[in-house]
């Protein structure tokens, strides 16, 4: 027996991210079904979301079909909602400098930092997510298969990921320890710590970095205060000679 997803205790959003073939949207819809989701997003769809065959494979699926809503970029469609990427090549993310973990860990580190609010972004059904998509996400999940033939059917994807999260709506979700608020806080706080800074060149990539970090963590109230007194510390002013001048005057009078 499938255990449905806790609607209650966390709400789930399915982005599909240019979706090339129906086919796979109306698979995409039965699964969300089968784990009790309604929430399907379509970004910039290279096919017709709500067209016969993603009707006709969705099965009992239909009103998710129906119901689809269309967004312009993933940044739109995972608005307010705590994104996980996918991946079946996890070269691509660069695993040195971007997260990229199993289903089970991601479902982990989702609940441990209280999110309630969460979005599994699918790829193209030819490409999946690019490079530059995969690093502005704070999880992406890589599902291990045989080697000879990795890349698993976005569908099937998402079956094992949604599975996962079924398996762990049982509890209580632990009670967060910093809210989004003060997340955001410290995240404009950085912004403006690095516009200070002439030295820094690739600011972008140092602010989706620490936003990467701060959404996988989960800091204290107390601990995000600290990081704030960080950004908060004052450049002292660079010496242009004054005072060593005035030094050397007073050492001559003397």
């Amino acid at each position: 027996m499938i255990r449905v997803i806790d609607s209650k205790a966390v709400k789930m959003r399915v982005v599909s991210v240019e979706p090339l073939w129906e086919s796979n949207l109306g698979y995409i819809a039965r699964v969300m079904k089968n784990f009790g989701l309604v929430d399907l997003a379509v970004v910039r769809p290279r096919c017709n979301p709500k067209g016969p065959d993603a009707i006709k494979f969705s099965k009992h699926a239909v009103s998710v079909i129906r119901s689809a809503k269309r967004f312009g970029s993933i940044k739109a469609a995972t608005s307010g909602y705590f994104p996980i990427g996918t991946t079946a090549i996890w070269h691509k993310t660069e695993r040195a400098r971007y997260n990229v973990c199993s289903a089970e860990k991601a479902v982990r580190l989702a609940r441990s930092n209280d999110h309630r609010k969460i979005a599994i972004v699918l790829g193209r059904d030819d490409t999946g997510l690019d490079k530059d998509e995969l690093g502005l996400l704070p999880i992406n999940i890589c599902i291990e298969s045989s080697q000879d033939y990795p890349t698993l059917n976005i569908s099937h994807a998402l079956a094992i990921i949604l599975y996962e999260f079924s398996r762990s709506s049982l509890g209580a979700i632990p009670k967060s320890t910093s809210s989004v608020t003060e997340m955001r806080q410290i995240s404009k706080q950085l912004e403006l710590f690095l516009s200070e800074q002439p030295h820094v060149r690739d600011k972008e990539a140092i602010e989706r970095t620490f936003n990467r970090l701060i959404a996988r963590a989960n800091p204290s109230s107390g601990e995000l205060k600290t990081i704030a007194a960080i950004f908060s510390i004052k450049r002292r002013k660079p010496n242009n000679g004054k005072n060593k001048t005035a030094k050397q005057q007073r050492a001559r009078k003397t």
